[in-house]
């Protein structure tokens, strides 16, 4: 017998069924695709995709655990454009100082490993950390890079950067090593009666002093017989006859003075640092222009 409204087996004929729900107009049997209660009753979000990075980007993030997606994102496009202007290579350590701790600070964006083998930075003193980058006091701060010049450059082939965002008149150095002479010596002071530089060499460059010191500095050698530095991205090649490397490691913040003594502390805040292998005044514009964009997109840019 035809059901109009039935509650037993769910035949065919039935208008309202409960049962098989073959043929129903609205069934709870076998199937929600074959019912019409199955279209509402399920309820849910599909979880977005993870982001995707670039593989040497996404291995910083992780060893800093950087959560906040402003500076992902920024770490993931500096690395993407260090690669397009074959840039990355070049570099031997990168320092973002990004994530406002001393522990996401401390990494090398080139190798993010904690070790002194990967570079990664032991700070010694009473640093400051920020959004904005790392600060030392002038007095007994600074970072080890465990980075020899002599096991990891090479006669005519070498450079070293810093970001500075403080102008201030300061006589110390934004990084530094010496061995013996100045023969053997890399470091810099800006903003004293006069801006002089050493990279290996007996005698040091006298640039002329900028008129601030918040800027980018990039000093680099592709020859032995000349220096190279870039303010800004503005790069000028200056005569300097290098000499030989030094045998200690690069401090950042301060002058590691022969191994024995730490000297020339610097109290600027630093947003940026690298040490590589030798850049052209072309990279030099090139390496610029990625760190300020880096810089801009965390708001921390110098004018």
């Amino acid at each position: 017998m035809a059901n109009s409204n039935g509650w037993g087996d769910g035949a065919s004929n039935n208008t309202i069924g409960w049962g098989q729900a073959a043929n129903n107009l609205i069934g709870w049997g076998k199937s929600h695709f074959l019912s019409w209660a199955g279209l509402t009753d399920i309820v849910g979000t599909a979880t977005p995709p993870a982001p995707s990075f670039d593989p040497d980007a996404q291995a910083f993030i992780t060893a800093t655990a950087i959560t906040d997606t402003t500076q992902q994102n920024a770490i993931d496009a500096l690395v993407i454009g260090l690669k397009t202007d074959l840039l990355w290579n070049k570099m031997l350590a990168v320092y973002p100082f990004v994530g406002g701790t001393a522990t996401t600070c401390k990494f090398n964006l080139k190798n993010p490993v904690d070790t002194d083998l990967g570079h990664r930075l032991t700070f010694f003193g009473g640093w400051t950390f920020s959004n904005n980058g790392i600060q030392g006091n002038g007095t007994n701060t600074y970072a080890n890079t465990y980075l020899l010049p002599s096991s990891h450059w090479n006669l005519g082939n070498s450079s070293i950067s810093h970001y500075s965002r403080t102008n201030s008149v300061d006589a110390g150095t934004p990084y530094g090593t010496k061995a013996g002479g100045f023969s053997a010596s890399v470091y810099i002071s800006l903003n004293t009666p006069s801006t002089t530089l050493f990279h290996n060499s007996n005698s040091g460059v006298t640039i002329p002093t900028p008129t601030t010191t918040a800027l980018n500095l990039i000093q680099s050698k592709v020859t032995t017989s000349n220096t190279i530095v870039a303010l800004n991205g503005t790069a000028t090649s200056y005569p300097n006859a290098e000499v030989t490397l030094s045998n200690h490691p690069i401090y950042i913040g301060a002058r590691n003075n022969n191994n024995i003594l730490v000297d020339l502390y610097y109290s600027r805040q630093i947003a940026f640092s690298h040490i590589g292998v030798g850049l052209t005044t072309a990279e030099c514009t090139l390496l610029y222009n990625r760190i300020q964009t880096f810089q801009t997109t965390l708001g921390r840019a110098n004018p």
